[in-house]
């Protein structure tokens, strides 16, 4: 073969090669186009509820500095370093998002333990309440549980309605005007800025939980609650379903099988629960992980499930979401920082509450991006 026809020849797998390779560059850019499509109709279908104007907080529009005691110290040496403008981040200052799980059974099987309870859709106490703060600057996240046992004074529009447990602020006016009620009456009594909301009901809960097949949990003991019809066989790793899953999550009186006898765990309260309940979202967010949940380009299944799980408020756009699924892309669940909000056992008549406790300032001030003293 001549010289010439070797360079033909040559030149011809080259070609074929790049053509190939535009073949499946092309391939992998409609796919990505058809999930990103798919993504953003998933989530254009999440039901939004409404917010009256003044109930949200506004996210700040300028990046603010919180300074400590040192900071103080090297301002007072330095200040001429501190005069440079400070760039704000693309996914925006932190901002405070209220969790909200719903004892709403909509949706349930009549034999589901959890079905138990009203069906009336819109009906529902927050069973479990969370804030957490996420800084994308820092991309750092914060959650604190709010004991739905809380005794507050519920506000509507601004008003004060009644005194009441926090839970029950999501009944004022079902699910579309609790949902704003619930906000109100915690920023009002805490001095907590929320600036957006999600809420998930029992159904949708274990819906997103099998999405996941289950999410695993190791138990040192056999464990049941008879309430809540959580109930472990065997000790050790353990996936719970979604249906076991609310079990687990929903437990107040859980007990463990030690030396053949069925023992209390714990103090069998909220404030045991809500430690539950973060340990269980931190394993969850995890599972999703392991599961391909950093790209929208893997999970179509799990996104459409939380699409059709989850109601957002109104401000919460497709645009805000991916700002913040960029910033914290990398974010490992184990770093989620946890408060624990100190409260107190008290009696209103009749009635057993629990009343914010010393210490409980320091806790909502992290959810006020005030700055803690460093040796606290």
């Amino acid at each position: 073969m001549s010289e010439e026809n070797k360079k033909s020849e040559k030149r011809t797998w080259l070609q074929r090669l790049s053509i190939l390779l535009g073949v499946a560059i092309s391939a992998v850019i409609i796919g990505a186009s058809y999930r990103l499509s798919s993504f953003e109709d998933a989530v254009e279908s999440i039901v939004r509820i409404e917010v009256p104007a003044g109930v949200l907080a506004e996210l700040p529009t300028t990046p603010q500095r919180q300074s400590s005691e040192n900071d103080k110290s090297v301002i007072n040496e330095k200040v001429e370093t501190f005069t440079e403008e400070l760039k704000p981040h693309p996914a925006g200052p932190a901002r405070n998002i209220l969790l909200v799980g719903t004892d709403s059974a909509v949706g349930l099987d009549p034999d589901d333990p959890a079905a138990n309870r009203d069906r009336s859709a819109g009906i529902g106490l927050a069973d479990t309440i969370m804030i957490v703060r996420l800084d994308p600057a820092l991309a750092k996240a914060t959650i604190m549980s709010l004991p739905r046992d809380l005794y507050v004074t519920i506000y509507r529009d601004a008003v004060p309605v009644r005194s009441e447990k926090l839970a029950s602020a999501l009944l004022v006016g079902g699910l579309e005007k609790g949902a704003p009620t619930l906000v109100e009456t915690i920023s009002s009594n805490f001095d907590v800025p929320i600036h957006n909301f999600a809420i998930v009901d029992f159904f949708g809960f274990e819906k997103l939980v099998d999405e996941l097949d289950g999410v695993p949990l190791w138990f040192p003991y056999p464990v049941r609650d008879v309430a809540s019809g959580l109930i472990v066989l065997e000790a050790g790793c353990t996936t719970l379903d979604g249906r076991d899953s609310l079990a687990f999550v929903r437990s107040r009186k859980m007990e463990a099988f030690i030396d053949g006898n069925w023992n209390r765990v714990g103090a069998w309260n909220d404030l045991e629960r809500n430690q539950r309940q973060q340990d269980f979202l931190i394993r969850t967010i995890q599972r999703a992980v392991n599961k391909g949940a950093r790209s929208v380009l893997v999970q179509d299944g799990l996104i459409r499930a939380g699409a059709e799980a989850v109601v957002l408020d109104d401000r919460l756009s497709i645009a805000e979401l991916l700002k913040l699924g960029r910033a914290f892309s990398d974010f490992e669940p184990s770093n989620l920082v946890r408060t624990l909000l100190p409260v107190v056992d008290a009696f209103i008549g009749s009635s057993e509450v629990l009343q914010l406790g010393e210490g409980a300032e320091a806790s909502f001030g992290v959810f006020r991006g005030e700055a803690l003293n460093p040796n606290d």
